[in-house]
């Protein structure tokens, strides 16, 4: 249970700082290494899948700066899931401000 989840806070961890850096392909090689070597999907370090996933979360947090809302599930909850960073970084990109993530806030 213990290396569950350290592996789980890892990959969390990892996800929020892929998030932060710039949407290239070698910065999912770069972050898997950083944290240990983590294991990846080969089709996700690409330049077209950096830019789609950096697309992406950019619309989702311009739906949340414009009112809208969005609702992230994932099948971890109530573990520790890489959504809680998705969470955090589309509240930062929109300007939101703190517990903008309806019931579940992010500190």
């Amino acid at each position: 249970a213990r290396a569950e989840r350290t592996l789980r806070e890892a990959v969390c961890a990892a996800y929020g700082e892929l998030l932060q850096r710039e949407p290239t392909a070698a910065a999912v090689r770069e972050v898997a290494s950083q944290f240990g070597g983590l294991a990846f999907d080969a089709d996700l370090a690409t330049e077209a899948a950096a830019q789609a996933r950096r697309a992406e979360v950019e619309r989702l947090a311009g739906r949340v700066r414009s009112g809208g809302r969005v609702q992230l599930m994932c099948t971890c909850a109530p573990l520790q899931c890489h959504g809680g960073e998705l969470a955090r970084w589309i509240v930062e990109r929109a300007g939101v401000g703190r517990g903008a993530c309806g019931e579940q806030q992010v500190d």
